[in-house]
């Protein structure tokens, strides 16, 4: 009964740990599709091919990076011409390094927004003020 018992609670404990260690990303994932839906926003989450070939050439080819694109999201509001990109990276490092460099490059009329390991790409000044602004 004692070894059951001590099973149970190991594996209660290895369990809380494991959430504890990947909540962070998914919560601010979830947060920023929270609003963005919210917003009237329609968001498709791409396929693992998609987000490959994403990674390679819209982010590391392109910019000359080395990151890891975790999650990839296209979005639209039906009722008007507003588009948005999510990109999750690995981590909060690896999404500013990604930022800077979205932020050098500086297309005219984008806004880019960061949000803990998310950058979200828009041309819409009314979806990047849904957010916190960084700089």
């Amino acid at each position: 009964m004692k070894k059951i018992f001590f099973s149970f609670l190991f594996l209660l404990g290895l369990s809380l740990f494991l959430v504890a260690c990947s909540g962070g990303s998914s919560k601010t994932t979830s947060d920023v599709i929270d609003i963005l839906e919210e917003d009237g926003y329609v968001l498709e989450q791409r396929d693992e091919d998609s987000r490959e070939y994403y990674q390679a050439n819209m982010v590391n080819e392109k910019y000359d990076l080395d990151l890891d694109v975790i999650d990839l999201y296209v979005g639209y509001v039906n009722t008007s011409e507003r588009w948005a990109e999510i990109v999750v990276l690995k981590d909060n490092d690896q999404a500013t390094d990604f930022y800077d460099e979205l932020m050098i490059e500086a297309t005219e009329g984008r806004f880019v927004v960061i949000q803990d390991n998310v950058v979200i790409l828009t041309f819409s000044s009314e979806t990047a003020g849904l957010f916190n602004m960084k700089g």
